[in-house]
């Protein structure tokens, strides 16, 4: 008999379609009205909290205004809280940061969001796996083949 746990009953892949909602909609509005793509002209290290804070200095508004957070493919996505400095950080289409320039460009659905097999990062708790079986090899046995360990 088979309970929830068992490994051996689960399927080898699991295909998941996640349909567009209404939130998905007004999400992706409000992306285009409220944030750009930024990434630096030189291949510097800079956090999103040092690329928020010259944004701030930069353009003269208030730190909880403006959100910046790692994106791909490009290095940032920066959203605004409102419309206005959204348009004008767009307009500028560049920053001074440090000894380099912070380039921004608005962000587009059409450029910037597509249906793409996408690879996630979870964390996972495992329950039962006995502290000397913490390896990589047991380890990727219990998640299972489709699964790879960072």
């Amino acid at each position: 008999m088979a309970w929830t746990g068992d490994h051996s009953q689960r399927p080898a892949e699991v295909f998941t379609v996640i349909h567009a909602t209404p939130a998905m909609h007004q999400e992706a509005v409000l992306l285009g009205s409220n944030a750009v793509v930024a990434w630096l002209d030189r291949d510097i290290r800079a956090s999103p909290q040092d690329i928020a804070a010259a944004i701030v200095q930069e353009m003269g508004m208030l730190a909880e205004d403006v959100s910046v957070v790692r994106h791909f493919p490009e290095a940032y996505l920066v959203r605004f809280s409102h419309q206005h400095h959204c348009a004008d950080a767009a307009g500028r289409r560049d920053l001074k940061f440090r000894d380099t320039r912070l380039q921004m460009r608005s962000w587009r659905l059409e450029a910037h969001s597509k249906n793409v097999d996408l690879v996630h990062h979870v964390r996972l708790c495992l329950d039962g796996l006995p502290l000397q079986a913490w390896d990589e090899f047991a380890v990727a046995q219990a998640i299972g083949p489709e699964c790879s360990i960072d």
